[in-house]
Order: structure tokens, then sequence, then C-alpha cells
């Protein structure tokens, strides 16, 4: 279910992913980290509006990266 959530909020924010996978959370058994690529920046509205909806799921949100788009 948790992907699903993941994607779904996305998808209805207009977000594009470019790359997603997980890895097994080594903290607890059965749970995986999800590390996905998107295309925009976080300063976006789009993007803050998905963040906040995963985090008000309980879904834990850790941004490694915001880059601007080179011109």
């Amino acid at each position: 279910g948790i992907l699903y959530q993941l994607l779904e909020v996305f998808a209805n924010q207009k977000v594009n992913l470019c790359q997603i996978f997980s890895r097994p959370n080594l903290s607890y058994q059965w749970s995986y980290n999800f590390y996905i690529d998107i295309e925009g920046h976080q300063s976006a509205l789009s993007i803050q509006s998905a963040i906040h909806k995963l985090q008000d799921q309980a879904i834990l949100v850790h941004v490694l990266g915001s880059y601007p788009r080179a011109d």
C-alpha cells in the first residue's frame, strides 16, 4: 500500500517521477525506504503540496537534494 500512496500523491499533483527504487529498512523488518527522483524543484507549489500530503499520511519525507534547472 505505501508505494501506491506515494505514487498517487505525485500523480494527483501532476509531478513526473524520473526514477524510483526501494531498499529494505534495516531498522524495521519488512519495512522499506523509497528513493525517488522527480522533475522539478522543491520550491514549486505542486511539489510542496505533494510533500505535505505525504507527511499528512505519516510518510516520512527527507529531501536529499533539490537543484534548479540549468538554462
